[in-house]
């Protein structure tokens, strides 16, 4: 006769065992703790692990081995505090920027350290729409050739034909803007062309700095060089 083997436990049945042998201990308040802790905790593991395993194949894929970074400080700073973001965020956009900048720093950019932490801080804080308005204002050539000079002279009706989303959405990317003047990745100056009197935006020139360049390149994929 067979040896029977006992069916495999799943995460749902440690839980509900947990709670039933809390009950009679823990008042309710600490049982809804515990019930929560065990909820999340699944998801957050899911997520360390996948940030891990997808860093791994990329450091991988660039000719990099993880224990000769293991020793570089720098490095596995910047891996820890992109894990920490990583699994508070779920918007693909989000977690591309992250994987990118985790690989980029592997080599020692131009810029201090210092600024990558707060590079790190700007991909937890904006929204993936913050990622794609400050793609657009970089890199007009995702535009029809036609609209690219209204983007040069009155931006923030070329970003509303591009992405309709933002058509019943002035405040947002109002807001969207003055978050990148405030983090000082732009600059906003007026058009040259004349201002419509009731508008309630104005035509306005938009620029990337210095800095918001450097953390475009910190955010993006890298493509290979061709020998």
């Amino acid at each position: 006769m067979k040896n029977l083997k006992p069916p495999k436990t799943t995460p749902v049945d440690i839980s509900l065992e947990g709670v039933k042998a809390l009950m009679e201990v823990f008042p309710a308040g600490s049982l809804l703790t515990y019930g929560l802790k065990q909820f999340i905790q699944l998801p957050l593991d899911k997520r360390m692990n996948e940030f891990y395993k997808n860093i791994s194949e990329a450091i991988n894929k660039h000719a990099q081995q993880i224990l000769e970074l293991s020793s570089n400080d720098r490095f596995v700073t910047i891996l820890l505090q992109a894990g920490n973001i990583y699994i508070r965020n779920h918007q693909e956009e989000k977690l591309k920027a992250l994987r990118n900048a985790v690989i980029n720093s592997i080599e020692t950019p131009s810029y201090d350290e210092s600024i990558q932490i707060v590079f790190l801080s700007m991909i937890d804080r904006f929204t993936p729409w913050h990622l794609k308005v400050l793609s657009l204002i970089n890199d007009s050539k995702i535009m029809r050739p036609e609209d690219r000079p209204i983007l040069r002279s009155n931006a923030l009706s070329a970003i509303k034909n591009f992405y309709r989303f933002f058509n019943d959405q002035n405040e947002f990317l109002s807001l969207i803007i003055s978050d990148f003047e405030t983090a000082g990745l732009i600059n906003v100056g007026e058009s040259s062309q004349s201002i419509q009197l009731g508008q309630q935006i104005r035509p306005l020139t938009l620029e990337l700095t210095k800095i918001g360049r450097q953390f475009l390149n910190f955010i993006s994929k890298k493509e290979k060089q061709e020998k």
